[in-house]
This record gives C-alpha cells, structure tokens and sequence, in this order.
C-alpha cells in the first residue's frame, strides 16, 4: 500500500539520520534522544513470557507476536523473542507469512502461534503452527472456514493454548479445523481437530484465552461470558462479555467489555464487581497487578463535539500511578516484572493535545516510543535495541 511504502521510507530516512551516536542529529539538524530502531516496524498484537532454552543460560524473555518484518535489526517476520538483559532481538526461524494475532508456550516450551498466516517457516500452515526450536509445524490442515462453503482462507485466531494432556486448544472467529466442524474452540490432538469438550461452540467468537493461575484451568472470554474448561466447558455464574481479561497475582480475573458494554470488571472467584464504566470511550485491554491493582488502555474518542485521546493507565501495585495520552492504542499488555510492563499496539508515541480550532484537537508528542513500548522506572520509552537498522528486502504484506 503507499501509505506503508510512505511509512516504511519515513522509518528508513529516520534511521539512516539518528543512528549516529548516542544522541543522534536528525536530518533537519535538531537532536533527537534515539540510538537507532527500538522494537518492531509494524504493530504488536500479542506476547508471552517464553525461556527459550529452559534451564541453559538465556533468560526468560518476551515472545512477540504481529504485523511486521524486522525486529530491532535483524529480519522477523510476524513473531520474534526479545532478551530483555540486551534488549536484543531473535528470529523464529523464517517466521510466518502473514501475521501473528496470538502466542502461547506449551507445557513442553515449544511455541505455538496463530494468526492471519498460511506458512511458517517455509511450511504450508493455516493459520496455526508451533515452533519447536528448530522448525515450524503445521497442525494438520490447520483452521478454516470450510464449513460455511468459502475457501479456506486465514481466520481470526484470538486464543492459542496448551492442555496438561498435550493436546492444543486454538480460539477465535472460526467455525471449522481440518473441516471438521468445531465452532469457534478447536482441539488438536496431534492427529486430528474436533470440538473442544465434543460440541461445537458455536454461539459467537472467541476473544480471549487465559489460565488461571490458581486451578491451571483455561478461561475464555467470549461475547456471551466468559467460560472455563477444566473437563468440560462451563460459564462462569453472571459473567460478562469480555473483549480483553487477565488475572492477577492472587487469581482475579479482571474484564473489559466489547463495544455495548464498556465497562471494566473484576471476579474475585465468587461474584463480579464493575470497577469503571466510559460512555464515550473503549477499553481495549485490562491487565491485572498486586493487591487488586490493574492497568487498562482506552481508545481515542470523539464525541458531543469533544474528543481525546487513547491512554495508558497503569497502576501494577499500588505504588504509584502513571496515566499517558498516546498517539494510538493500547491492544495488549504484559507484566515482565513488579514494577515493569510492556505495551503493545498501534502506539508510537506518547503525548498531549492542542486546540487547532474550537472543536478538534491534534495530537502533539512528547515522547517517540516505537513499538511496542516498555514502562520501567516509572518511565513510559522505547525499547533498546543494539546493532545497527536494517532494511526490508522487500514490503511488507498488507495485513489490515
């Protein structure tokens, strides 16, 4: 598209003038406060906390999920791990053609990644397939819309999961898996897709998946509720829809509601309780803390001839809180310890806002961020990155 050829040049120019030194000269002679390229060139769409050598000497870094082709400096396509000791960045392999909507690591620390994609590694695979350290698989035929008589095409995958039995659980907008009619939760067993707990799930699209870190069990957040299977696919008694959830450290689950029902919930494994509600804005992504603590994220707005912008609201303890105005939205979150997350979305910046008339604002940065950014030290900023830019070798997909 020649807006991403646009944005591509722009980041290329960029690069090429602020990797220089340590506070880099732009083109245009002003000082930026940049070391070269900070995280991906594209958008996030999804992470997980992933040691990818088990007890060998690598850390437990971020594995990163989305729309992009290079990572740092090195090339990436649709998912990569990032080391947060060097801030480094590695491939998976050759990555996926496509995109990457959701990650996971499975009991037995491979990977499995669903998306917008019909390879991986080089591999025909639709729209799933796990990585295993060296190489990406296929999960048979993969998932598809068969069923409803279209072509099989690449799905929206909202939710990959691993089960204690070694079997892998994948959720989104779907109705069939290999053709086999699953509804919108599919099983694979390692030979074959069928419906997760026998019965097609088929009442609307899946959201969000998540384990409970006090049963292990695996809670689904759909329009309709959230569910949990632990042997059999039950709703939670009075839950609501749930766009985005996560649980905190002592296994509340907290919930943002879709588009009709915008309003911020916590279970506390007994009731639900509503702790915010927006008339004019989403919440797009909720993430739990320490001591019934959250973070969330709102999208920009306009409304009754006034608007604003989308923000990041992070409070992780109750230590301090911070609120930022930013140039795009939050989409999802991780804690990478207590007092640090990481955000991804179609963020690049954080800022404020200034009257250019009596009704609209712009938006006016403070802060680039790229993508996705890291809040540390009480500090919303990039990623660090080390090496130096690279160029795609060719453009990028549209992914849209």
């Amino acid at each position: 598209r020649r807006t991403g050829s646009l944005f591509r040049a722009l980041a290329v120019l960029t690069l090429a003038c602020a990797a220089t030194g340590a506070r880099a000269q732009s083109c245009d002679g002003t000082w930026v406060p940049t070391m070269g390229p900070s995280g991906v060139d594209g958008t996030v769409y999804a992470m997980a906390k992933w040691d990818p050598d088990g007890p060998g000497p690598l850390p437990e870094g971020v594995l990163m999920g989305g729309a992009f082709q290079i990572a740092g400096n090195i090339f990436a396509s649709g998912i990569t791990w990032w080391n947060q000791n060097t801030g480094e960045f590695s491939p998976l392999g050759t990555g996926v053609r496509g995109s990457v909507t959701a990650v996971a690591v499975l009991p037995d620390g491979r990977v499995i990644a669903g998306g917008y994609f019909t390879m991986a590694g080089g591999v025909p695979a639709q729209s799933v397939a796990v990585w295993d350290g060296t190489h990406w698989s296929p999960l048979g035929p993969g998932i598809d819309d068969s069923a409803t008589g279209n072509q099989p095409y690449p799905v929206k995958i909202r939710g990959v999961a691993g089960l204690a039995d070694g079997s892998i659980v994948v959720g989104g907008d779907f109705k069939t898996a290999g053709g086999v009619n699953t509804g919108t939760i599919a099983r694979w067993d390692g030979q074959s897709w069928s419906p997760l707990g026998g019965t097609p799930f088929n009442s609307n699209p899946v959201h969000d998946f998540n384990v409970d870190p006090v049963s292990g069990d695996l809670f689904i957040g759909t329009n309709n509720g959230v569910y949990r299977w632990s042997g059999e696919l039950l709703r939670i008694p009075g839950s609501p829809s749930a766009y985005t959830s996560s649980f905190d450290d002592g296994g509340n689950l907290y919930t943002s509601g879709t588009f009709l029902d915008r309003t911020l919930r916590v279970w506390n494994r007994a009731s639900w309780t509503n702790l915010r509600t927006s008339y004019v804005s989403e919440y797009p992504c909720i993430l739990g803390g320490a001591n019934g603590h959250y973070t969330y994220s709102t999208k920009a707005y306009t409304a009754g001839g006034t608007s604003g912008l989308a923000t990041l609201n992070i409070d992780l303890d109750g230590s301090s809180t911070s609120t930022f105005g930013l140039s795009g939205e939050v989409g999802c979150l991780m804690r990478t310890s207590a007092q640090s997350l990481i955000a991804g979305g179609t963020l690049t910046a954080y800022g404020t806002q200034e009257y250019v008339s009596s009704q609209y604002k712009s938006f006016v940065s403070l802060r680039e961020l790229g993508q996705p950014a890291k809040f540390e030290a009480g500090e919303l900023q990039p990623l660090t990155v080390n090496g130096p830019p690279v160029q795609p070798s060719s453009p990028r997909m549209d992914r849209s």
